[in-house]
């Protein structure tokens, strides 16, 4: 089965998997927030409404405008959007939401990571404070 996964910037983001990802590591982000970056990063350019977001996102149940705010802030927080002149969501007044970052859209089987995504993994992978240092005895025998 093959998923999509949208890259922008140095984020991946699987909306199959339900993961947002800044250069292999996984950000935090909760599952309606993911719901609202999944729905505009795969439109990207496309003004959607308030309205349209809120039905998608909470479909079935009355929320307030409030909610869609506070959920947008902790995308852009999450992005760091309008940090370093990096922009993602744009506010159109009056009208919605633009994703506004230059989106390429990636395919993936379930059983695979993007070449992308694992070659981050590994440049970034912990190490153990211990193995830069030398032995004590090694060092003895190089004083020597």
């Amino acid at each position: 089965m093959v998923h999509r996964t949208l890259r922008f910037g140095p984020f991946e983001l699987s909306g199959s998997k339900r993961v947002l990802w800044c250069n292999g590591v996984t950000l935090p982000l909760g599952s309606r927030a993911l719901d609202i970056l999944v729905y505009l990063a795969e439109r990207p350019g496309e003004v959607i409404g308030k309205n349209q977001l809120i039905d998608h996102v909470w479909s079935n149940v009355t929320v307030e405008e409030g909610s869609l705010r506070v959920h947008v802030a902790a995308i852009r927080k999450a992005l760091r959007d309008g940090q370093c002149g990096n922009r993602y969501i744009a506010n159109v007044k009056g009208r919605g939401y633009s994703f506004v970052g230059s989106v390429v859209r990636l395919e993936d089987s379930t059983e695979h990571v993007s070449d992308w995504h694992m070659k981050a993994r590994l440049r970034y992978a912990p190490v153990s404070p211990n193995t830069h240092r030398r032995s004590p005895k090694l060092r003895s025998v190089r004083l020597r």
